[in-house]
């Protein structure tokens, strides 16, 4: 296929071949004098992906006279990076994974001039916009390449547990999009859907191995994951140990971690995953102490957080869908609370063709009176963070999720958890939803966090959950505090 921008003078070439740059084609088409772009130029087109992971890097000897070329993946990506800067070797093409405007996205370029990308074009429209973004940012002269590079987050190799505290983990996500084979978690004689399994974090130590808990209202489950020999080791810390259950097969739960691991969500913006660390290297101003909107809490026990099927009006959950019931805007407001949610609270609206999406993470403060506890944000701060993966191109499993997880809380307590709305809705607004554009919010609820006595670590920590969510699922973040 070729597509000629007439009004910039840019001809694309798009064909299944990995080899060729078809110079001959476009002097055929464009005729003599056509330039292809070439050398390092082509890596502007990688400017605008936020949290980009370099995941292939080929380079090429810059000294040797046989020219010898190379691939790095994984942890050598950084390698390759490093010899670049020392100019032993030169980077002859790149690819990988970021996130652009919400959406996750891959991109790979080469000095050759070729830039192509995995995901997949629906239509010739889709393709031609596609490759106008390509062409500005070609034709971008204030794009630094150097700035470009620098933005990469590179992948180390974990040599120990990296200090620092533990906020979330997270299950992969194919656990999430299982239909026929659903896995269970069994201690004894009490089995759960592994979905519905809560991974609390350890949030007191900063050292030594990872510690973690997998929690259900029938049981409580130790674990700790420690680094040895450059991956992730678990055990449990229990006499029991939980076992994975499926139709056909019975394993213990560490045996079957060390084969599919979790992700780990550690403060600083860094990150845990496939036995390498991620870690964003960006400066960030503190959360704005005058963005901590104040609520009046008179009414809440500050120290109790869920509404449990009694909807006890002193919880700080209560006091968070009061808020939500006042704006009066939201289609669905659902009580998603309890192992294995969502969010505390899930907000909805379709206006104008925008799906709106509001995850409310909700948390009890450790004292009666606000203040500037650390542990107050820890844990919320993690379940903002670990919510993202609901923000995919493809919807279908969070409201699948959403709607099973309602009918289950309704089976178990007798009361609907829809505060605002009913499955009917739900079940419309997911239909509508396939073609509509995408707003995510997240707002943390904490009364027990202070705007006035508010630490810089406690605004620091929200400055980086802030960052985590706008780069990753261009979502916006509120935090609901006291005076």
């Amino acid at each position: 296929m070729l597509y000629f921008d007439k009004d910039r003078r840019l001809l694309y070439i798009n064909h299944s071949a990995n080899q060729g740059v078809f110079e001959d084609l476009a002097d055929a088409v464009a005729g003599p004098g056509a330039k292809r772009f070439t050398g390092s130029t082509v890596y502007r087109v990688m400017a605008d992906i936020d949290r980009l992971v370099p995941t292939t890097v080929g380079v090429v000897d810059a000294r040797s006279q046989f020219r010898r070329f190379s691939m790095h993946v994984g942890s050598d990506v950084s390698a390759s990076f490093t010899e670049a800067e020392a100019g032993t070797k030169s980077q002859t093409n790149i690819s990988g994974g970021g996130f652009r405007k919400g959406e996750y996205v891959n991109i790979s370029a080469s000095l050759k001039g070729r830039v192509w990308s995995h995901n997949t074009a629906n239509s010739l429209k889709e393709w031609c916009d596609w490759c106008d973004a390509v062409g500005t940012m070609l034709l971008d002269d204030t794009i630094s390449i150097e700035q470009v590079i620098g933005q990469f987050i590179l992948p180390e190799p974990l040599t120990e547990r990296p200090e620092g505290v533990l906020l979330a983990a997270e299950w992969p996500w194919f656990v999430h999009t299982l239909r026929d084979e659903r896995l269970k978690l069994a201690l004894d004689d009490k089995r759960y859907d592994l979905v519905d399994v809560d991974i609390v974090p350890n949030t007191d130590e900063t050292t030594g191995p990872l510690r973690f808990a997998f929690v259900t209202d029938g049981w409580t489950a130790s674990y700790q994951a420690d680094v040895v020999d450059e991956k992730l080791v678990y055990s449990c810390l229990d006499a029991v140990e939980l076992q994975v259950q499926t139709a056909r097969t019975n394993s213990p739960l560490s045996r079957w971690l060390e084969d599919v691991g979790l992700t780990f969500i550690l403060d600083g913006d860094r990150l845990i995953e496939s036995n390498l660390l991620f870690a964003v290297k960006a400066d960030k101003d503190p959360f704005p102490r005058d963005r901590i909107m104040i609520q009046d809490w008179s009414n809440t026990t500050l120290t109790v957080e869920s509404q449990t099927a009694e909807h006890l009006a002193d919880s700080v959950q209560f006091k968070a869908i009061e808020l939500l019931r006042a704006e009066g805007n939201w289609d669905i407001i659902l009580d998603d609370d309890g192992t294995g949610e969502i969010a505390d609270v899930v907000a909805m609206r379709l206006r104008d063709n925008v799906l709106t999406v509001r995850l409310v993470h909700c948390k009890f403060s450790h004292a009666d009176k606000p203040g500037a506890r650390l542990a107050d944000l820890y844990e919320v701060c993690g379940q903002a963070q670990k919510s993202v993966i609901w923000r995919r191109q493809d919807m279908t499993p969070f409201f699948r999720t959403l709607a099973n997880r309602a009918k289950k809380k309704q089976d178990r307590t007798g009361i609907s958890p829809f505060e605002v709305g009913d499955p009917r809705a739900l079940f419309r607004m997911r239909d509508r939803a396939q073609i509509a554009a995408r707003k995510m919010e997240f707002v943390i609820v904490q009364p027990g966090l202070s705007a006035a006595a508010a630490s810089t670590q406690q605004l620091e920590l929200l400055a980086s959950t802030e960052l985590y969510l706008r780069t990753t699922v261009n979502g916006s973040l509120d935090v609901w505090g006291s005076q």
